[in-house]
Order: C-alpha cells, then structure tokens, then sequence
C-alpha cells in the first residue's frame, strides 16, 4: 500500500492519498494526528472487505450462494436449503459456531463433528447425510467460484443407513 505525501488543500485540512490495489482513496483532517489515524482506520477497511470478499465466513458464503440461486431453484428448495443451513450453522466445533468459520478454515475432520453432532441430536443416519450432501453442494461452488482449491466435505463417508 503506496502513500503520499501530506498536502495542505485551501480550505486549510491536511490531505493524504492511500493507494490500495491500483485505485486511489483519500482521507481529510485538521491535525497531522488525525490524519494519520484516518489513514490507519482507512486502511485496515480496505483490508477487511478485500479479506470478506477473497476468503468470506460460512455465513457471507451461504447468503450469496443463496442469492445467486434466487429465480433458478423454487422458493420450497430455497426454504429446504435454509432449513439445512439453520441447523448446520450453529453446530459448535471448538467452542465456535460453524457459520462463523472462514470457508478456507474448515477441514474434513470439522465436517465429522457436524455428522456426529447431527447423529447424536437424533437425527437418523439418512437426514444426516441429506444435511452433509447439501453443505458438500455449497462447498462445490465454493471450489467452482474459486475460493476452495477442493471440496472439504468429499471424504467424508455418508453414515451407514439402518
């Protein structure tokens, strides 16, 4: 990230340019500190919503795999998958909600805590494996949109049914 020099504009405020990706933003203030702190706050805003938009949370994912899928699926496939997300979601893997999670963090093995955790709330082994086809459908976009290099959920074995 490029930075220019102060520049003082005619209505007296001190100005900086911040070069982030090849475009250009400013920030404005009174004292040299000021300027410096916006430029800092600047900054680490440009960093986050690069990091949101490159490597996003399950949850940002899910709301816009979804809202691609709008007008494509029927409103009951939209409601059925959203009924499968609200599930998964909240399911805990090492004190932490799964919907929280970095796409690029989860590893198979966390895939197998939710396919226990599901089994062991009752579910039967076929509602399980429904729920693990449809986070393995979200993760195959994730791979077709290029987040994910693979599809963390591929090996993981569906449960067996009885």
């Amino acid at each position: 990230m490029g930075r220019k020099i102060k520049n003082k504009r005619s209505d007296g405020r001190l100005q900086k340019c911040i070069t982030f990706n090849g475009k250009k933003y400013y920030v404005y203030a009174k004292s040299k500190e000021e300027l410096e702190r916006k430029a800092y706050e600047k900054k680490l805003e440009l960093e986050q919503g690069k990091e949101m938009h490159d490597n996003p949370t399950i949850a940002v994912f899910f709301d816009r795999w979804m809202e691609n899928r709008r007008g494509s699926v029927t409103q009951a496939t939209l409601r059925s998958q959203q009924c499968h997300y609200n599930t998964i979601s909240v399911v805990q893997i090492n004190g932490k909600d799964f919907k929280d999670y970095k796409l690029s963090e989860v590893k198979p093995e966390d895939i197998r805590i939710i396919q226990r955790s599901l089994s062991n709330n009752g579910n039967k082994a076929q509602t399980v494996n429904d729920k693990i086809a449809f986070l393995s459908h979200i993760f195959h976009a994730a791979v077709i949109e290029r987040y994910l290099d693979f599809n963390t959920c591929t090996p993981v074995k569906p449960l067996k049914k009885t």
